[in-house]
């Protein structure tokens, strides 16, 4: 393939698969938004090894084999892999690739873990399938400066945390995988039981808000390092940030209930998002 082929191959994944995510990085510059939309599909497709419809035993054998062209991808010319085109925008944007590699560690982790006893061993899990994402996304800014780390990494974890309280049913009904920590189910008095028969209990809906106050607290915490970026970046940055964030209050509108209905923001607030982040 060309790099414009794949850059044209990758814009469809991320318009199928991430609407939000597609409607705020189109607003990056031009070379930016190529690059991204390039690691976006490269992630996606990593993704859906493990999350599609395969066997375990051939998951296993498809990321595998994934993790090995990326391992032996090399930059090749104007007709290049996804893979070579990825490892060029590595090294034209100095990206570290141990943020590869996390991300690759998070998703094998994905075949074989599916619980997660401590919120600390979730953070671990969240480095990989989200912080590198945000520190790769610093690199084709050109902004991976120590000052702006911090912030990036808990706006990672606040959006992935955000994406596993939404998606609680679904994560647990078609992969079998329970994000919430359990040590915080106990605290609640909630096991695994309540998750498979989607129980919407007093004691759920405390924990919902116990994480729910959780991830706000990350969203506080990275919106400093948001509001330093120059404005190219930080217009649409603001926008995801607070299209995710409104999820969550979406989720409370409904009295916590995740199990009838996948939460989404209707347009009119989306809108008003644009508007509001146009000014602060």
């Amino acid at each position: 393939m060309t790099k414009k082929e794949i850059i044209d191959f990758s814009k469809k994944i991320v318009k199928k698969y991430g609407k939000n995510y597609y409607r705020a990085t189109s607003l990056f510059p031009k070379k930016v938004r190529e690059a991204v939309y390039v690691y976006y599909a490269w992630m996606r497709i990593a993704d859906e090894c493990v999350d599609g419809e395969l066997s375990h035993f051939e998951a296993e054998q498809k990321l595998t084999a994934w993790e090995q062209d990326w391992n032996n991808s090399v930059s090749a010319g104007e007709h290049v892999s996804i893979h070579e085109y990825m490892s060029e925008l590595f090294l034209h944007y100095s990206v570290p690739p141990q943020y590869a590699e996390g991300f690759l560690f998070a998703m094998k982790q994905d075949l074989f873990k599916k619980r997660y006893n401590t919120y600390e061993e979730l953070e671990k899990y969240m480095h990989g399938s989200a912080v590198v994402v945000g520190l790769t996304m610093l690199c084709f800014f050109g902004l991976h400066r120590q000052d702006l780390i911090p912030g990036a990494t808990k706006l990672g974890q606040a959006m992935q945390l955000a994406n596993f309280l939404r998606d609680i049913r679904e994560d647990y009904d078609d992969l079998g995988r329970i994000y919430l920590p359990q040590e915080d189910m106990a605290r609640f008095g909630l096991s695994d039981n309540d998750i498979a028969n989607h129980v919407l209990s007093d004691n759920f809906k405390k924990l919902m808000q116990f994480e729910i106050a959780r991830c706000r607290e990350l969203y506080a915490q990275a919106w400093p390092a948001i509001e330093k970026l120059p404005w190219r970046v930080k217009f649409p940055i603001r926008i995801a940030t607070r299209n995710y964030e409104g999820v969550l209050s979406e989720i409370e509108k409904s009295d916590y209930d995740i199990w009838s209905t996948r939460h989404a923001l209707p347009k009119r607030k989306k809108i008003l998002i644009i508007i509001k982040s146009l000014f602060v």
